[in-house]
């Protein structure tokens, strides 16, 4: 199964409930919420595909369309926007596995490598870097 495979894979999602969508991947996914694919967020997210499975992160687009993540239906994008919020300028929003809002960045500051970095400095990551060796 090639990498991008795993970031689309909660197309099963279709059909789940509203309540469920955001309680399901906590302790299990981080999650990256994407207001909308830009060209440069697009380029940014498929540089390193692998990078992403290897830190469980899903890419949830919540106005699509999108290559690279799933995108929300309405009843989702309105759990997702409830819990995390918003300015009146689109941010791009990482969540950690505990389900909280870890960072946002706007859409033009959000690079791979600050997402990997905040990933890669939380203590869960540290913990999962120490047992794959």
């Amino acid at each position: 199964m090639k990498p991008w495979l795993a970031l689309i894979a909660c197309g099963a999602l279709a059909g789940t409930a509203c309540a469920d969508f955001l309680p399901q991947h906590q302790w299990k996914h981080r999650l990256l919420f994407v207001p909308e694919m830009h060209p440069k967020l697009e380029r940014e997210l498929t540089r390193d595909t692998t990078g992403l499975v290897e830190r469980d992160l899903r890419v949830f687009v919540m106005k699509g369309p999108t290559k690279t993540g799933e995108v929300l239906d309405a009843e989702q994008t309105r759990e997702v926007r409830e819990r995390i919020g918003g300015g009146e300028k689109p941010e791009v929003v990482l969540l950690g596995k505990d389900g909280r809002t870890t960072v946002r960045w706007s859409v033009d500051e959000f690079t791979l490598a600050s997402l990997y970095a905040r990933i890669d400095a939380m203590p869960m990551r540290q913990r999962e870097m120490r047992e794959q060796r």
